[in-house]
């Protein structure tokens, strides 16, 4: 085991002006994309999260979406500035999006000094301050950015925890912290629902001088201090919809669209989408060709609850009577969770930005730069991980985050699932391009494994490759 002493301490206060300036970059950037990017079309889920900010800030109340119930912290989050700015509560939320992102930034820069070493955090504060499809979250009405903001801060202090020579006070404080944070995280997003107690379980087990029993109390404060983070709003939900509802209710409309016969992905546009389906190859066939009559329709329940409910019970006997499809099926969902395509690109194919970020030497190279930067960052942090970061306590923590972002490939997976890990990702490509943390040459499991997660990367890719040359082509 890594003993705590052999981990990265902070660097000198005299080299923290160049990290302030890396993550200074980044926000200056994703202000320029906001300026250019100017009043953007709202697409899907957008559109739903500013009807839920109008009602709430009009009648003074959360009243949900038909079908399904989101977690209340982002539609509150744009709430406040519609109800502060009025027509220009948008853009208000949009600005504010960028700003808080320089805590994304800090968080990404900690990272690395902690696990590798300052070069590696200079590599990954420039690494995030250019990743397009990170940027396009800022100036888009998605949680991903808000996420962030509660999940990074939560897995750097969290390292503090596994590493540093903290006094007691302090390691309370720190468990109170995290504890809060990934509570933050459960009323932004429903996948971070097990963080706190697998956060917990890691901690138990990290070898210190502390008694296991102290760390397994220490352990349950963190658990506590979420607790009391959703408290409120799991009671409101008791009290309005007689549900024990901790953070919400969509796993219902996911399996809608990700275990059925149909197959649907939110990556792609209406005219690509069209012509993806047209195009059956063998392979594509044999992953996605369904079997004959078994598709399921939407409950037509009205109740929110009620609905996703029966949703569930539907998609679930549709895989106890088609498990061979549902199994095969789930090799194409991987292959979408790992494609290079990002929101990002997909706003330029649904034709959204206009103005000089439309024009064609422009958006051919950041659709190129957004392409080619999400595969490297993808293949360089498989080594990261397995060659790079020495501490396995830190790779466990890593694994627990991409492990709790990975069950959606079980119900309906796109980028967009992917976004959570890829902060992480860039601190893992930073290290294993600057060889920080390699005292030793990686053995013999680990080249194994980072070999063999090259070759099925690869393999992905190529599954949808056909269909990402005709996405991007549209647009080039």
């Amino acid at each position: 085991m890594i003993e705590a002493s052999q981990l990265k301490s902070p660097e000198s206060p005299r080299r923290w002006p160049m990290l302030c300036a890396v993550v200074g970059l980044g926000v200056a950037i994703r202000l320029t994309f906001l300026a250019l990017s100017g009043e953007l079309e709202l697409w899907a889920d957008e559109a739903h999260y500013v009807q839920l900010a109008a009602m709430w800030s009009r009648f003074g109340f959360y009243m949900g979406s038909p079908g399904y119930l989101w977690p209340p912290v982002y539609p509150a989050f744009i709430t406040l500035f519609v109800s502060l700015f009025g027509e220009h509560g948008i853009t208000a939320a949009k600005l504010c999006q960028v700003l808080l992102s320089g805590l994304i930034g800090a968080s990404v820069v900690l990272l690395a000094i902690r696990l590798f070493s300052y070069r590696a955090a200079i590599v990954s504060g420039l690494l995030w301050a250019g990743y397009l499809p990170l940027i396009g979250y800022t100036h888009y009405l998605w949680p991903e950015t808000l996420f962030l903001c509660f999940l990074l801060p939560a897995v750097y202090l969290f390292t503090n925890l596994l590493g540093s020579d903290l006094s007691p006070r302090q390691t309370r404080i720190h468990l109170l912290l995290v504890g809060a944070l990934l509570g933050g995280a459960i009323l932004t997003k429903e996948m971070a629902l097990p963080l706190p107690l697998l956060f917990g379980l890691v901690y138990v087990g990290f070898r210190s001088r502390d008694s296991r029993g102290l760390r397994l109390i220490r352990a349950a404060l963190l658990v506590t201090s979420t607790v009391v983070i959703v408290m409120p709003w799991s009671l409101r939900n008791a009290e309005v919809y007689g549900r024990w509802i901790v953070s919400g209710s969509t796993l219902g409309r996911n399996m809608l669209w990700g275990v059925n016969a149909q197959y649907v992905n939110f990556d792609y546009t209406k005219p690509g989408m069209a012509e993806i389906l047209a195009a059956k190859g063998p392979v594509r066939r044999w992953l996605i060709e369904p079997p004959p009559d078994s598709a399921w329709k939407q409950s037509r329940e009205a109740n929110r609850l009620d609905g996703p409910s029966e949703n569930v019970h539907r998609a679930l006997e549709f895989v106890r009577l088609h498990p061979g499809f549902y199994l095969r099926s789930r090799i194409k969902r991987l292959a979408d969770w790992v494609t290079p395509m990002s929101f990002f690109d997909r706003h330029y194919r649904l034709g959204l930005y206009h103005g000089p970020l439309d024009l064609k030497w422009v958006r051919r190279s950041l659709i190129t730069l957004s392409v080619l930067s999400t595969m490297l960052i993808m293949a360089a942090a498989l080594p990261g991980l397995f060659w790079s970061l020495r501490a396995p306590e830190m790779r466990t923590l890593i694994l627990v985050v991409l492990l709790v972002c990975l069950p959606s490939v079980l119900m309906v997976a796109m980028s967009r699932y992917r976004v959570p890990v890829e902060p992480l990702m860039l601190v893992l490509t930073a290290g294993f391009l600057t060889g920080s943390g390699e005292k030793s040459s990686p053995r013999q499991w680990e080249r194994v494994i980072v070999v063999s997660g090259w070759v099925v990367l690869a393999g992905l890719w190529l599954v949808n490759a056909k269909e990402v040359w005709i996405e991007l082509s549209r647009v080039w």
